[in-house]
């Protein structure tokens, strides 16, 4: 898509080669003030990539809207927190640099589809990671995960299932996931989400 689109490619939010956004913008005539999708890519943690996301640019920038699609470090070779961080330092770069493209800083919503919707849930509920970064607590207006999960530690573990293989890929300590574990940060939440 980045052929048919109006595109910012490889915009570094950090010194691994893996910390990159992809910019999807509208048409040079839409106006300022535009919502902000934030979009993350799934792969099990283990792979996949920001291009991936691009399939969904034409009907985000012709509504009129900004796109990001975002890349993270991967495990083994990074471990969480790390690639929860990777998305909150691409959270902060929409942040500080969405204006100059016509998206409203005050506009933002975030996604993601399985290990990227874990992600953005993750980014959504755990304002203290966000807000060390520099974006308010109110940065995101509502989270749309797709197909995610919610719950990293062992009593959601399933015999032959996702986690049983990626946990030990995602953990230093796989028994140390609470903090991992998006259902862990529910309470007070304000923030509308729409999970499909």
């Amino acid at each position: 898509m980045q052929a048919k689109s109006r595109t910012v490619i490889d915009v570094a939010y950090g010194d691994d080669y893996w910390q990159k956004v992809d910019f999807y913008l509208p048409d040079e005539d839409a106006r300022g003030g535009l919502p902000v999708l934030l979009f993350i890519h799934g792969g099990a943690w283990r792979h996949g990539y920001k291009e991936w996301m691009g399939f969904m640019a034409p009907p985000v920038i012709r509504h009129p809207a900004v796109l990001f699609s975002v890349s993270y470090r991967l495990a083994p070779d990074t471990k969480f927190p790390d690639i929860a961080d990777d998305c909150v330092d691409a959270l902060a770069l929409v942040y500080r640099t969405v204006a100059q493209f016509g998206g409203d800083a005050d506009r933002i919503f975030i996604g993601g589809h399985s290990a990227g919707a874990y992600l953005a849930v993750l980014v959504t509920l755990r304002r203290d990671h966000a807000r060390a970064c520099g974006p308010p607590d109110d940065v995101i207006k509502a989270c749309f995960p797709v197909s995610g999960l919610s719950d990293l530690g062992a009593n959601a573990v399933i015999a032959g299932g996702v986690l049983e293989f990626v946990r030990p890929l995602m953990f230093d300590d796989p028994d140390n996931s609470a903090a991992a574990s998006s259902i862990n940060f529910i309470a007070g939440n304000t923030t509308p989400f729409f999970v499909t």
